[in-house]
């Protein structure tokens, strides 16, 4: 029987575990996708630890949701897509780190291991028929016995170890603002005001907006204590949201400027 080119194509997304000509899983693309939409978090290391930052879904009809997560004592998550996946990723880690911990006499789990636990899970589900990839990419930073780790999983079922990076809306341009400031400082460099300052400019950046500090919330674990998880209106941030504030409004004007730079560059040689 044949069938239409455009037939053909879309007959390759009908399964996870099918790829199509160019070698893709399209079902994996598409759960990309997802994660893509969702609202933007950040990871960023430093000197003492690691920082995780996300936007906040707010409504005068909702009662506040989160966006950070705590693992364990010495592990923080988040996570962009389908907020149903990534509680279900969220509750596994928990109850791994907490199996590392209980049964194998772990004071602080391995942020990796918990990492590749999580990111087999979501392998797993591009395996077998009758599954659909998880439509979500999560953070897990932490502070284990090798110092300050920060990690990402996507719908693939990849682990990537970060220095800084962005997951959901626009993740790109805030990624092109963390690629600055890492051309400048190593994470080694900077302090703890340093990081939650980047940080949450990176979500701006990412929002295009000034998000109220209510809705921007703040997690970090340092060498010396265990997770901690607040809003940026909180006291201990509220100043630092401010700076981060006026960094995201100059690096506004900066693109602004060399957008208005590169149009007219444009004009001149058309």
């Amino acid at each position: 029987m044949f069938f239409p080119p455009e037939r053909m194509a879309t007959a390759y997304d009908r399964s996870a575990t099918l790829f199509d000509p160019r070698g893709r899983i399209l079902q994996v693309l598409y759960a990309r996708k997802a994660a893509e939409a969702g609202t933007p978090s950040c990871g960023l290391l430093f000197n003492d630890g690691v920082i995780i930052t996300g936007k906040r879904k707010m409504s005068v009809l909702l009662m506040p949701n989160r966006k950070v997560f705590q693992v364990d004592d010495n592990i923080i998550a988040t996570f962009a897509g389908y907020s149903s996946d990534g509680m279900f990723l969220v509750e596994n880690a928990r109850e791994y780190a907490a199996s590392l911990r209980f049964v194998y006499g772990s004071e602080k789990p391995d942020v990796y291991v918990v990492a590749r636990y999580i990111s087999s899970i979501m392998h797993q589900a591009t395996l077998y028929a009758g599954l659909r990839p998880l439509g979500v990419s999560i953070i897990l930073g932490g502070v284990d016995i090798s110092g300050p780790r920060l990690l990402f999983s996507d719908p693939g079922g990849s682990t990537v170890s970060w220095r800084a990076g962005v997951i959901g809306l626009n993740a790109k341009k805030g990624e092109k603002f963390l690629e600055e400031i890492l051309k400048m400082n190593s994470p080694e460099q900077l302090t703890f005001d340093d990081a939650v300052k980047y940080a949450i400019a990176a979500i701006l950046i990412a929002l295009g907006t000034a998000s109220p500090p209510i809705e921007i919330e703040v997690g970090y674990v340092k060498r010396d204590s265990p997770a901690t998880i607040v809003t940026a209106d909180h006291p201990s941030i509220a100043k630092l949201y401010e700076e981060a504030k006026k960094i995201f409004e100059e690096w506004k004007e900066r693109i602004s400027v060399s957008e208005e730079k590169e149009e007219s560059e444009e004009e001149e040689h058309s």
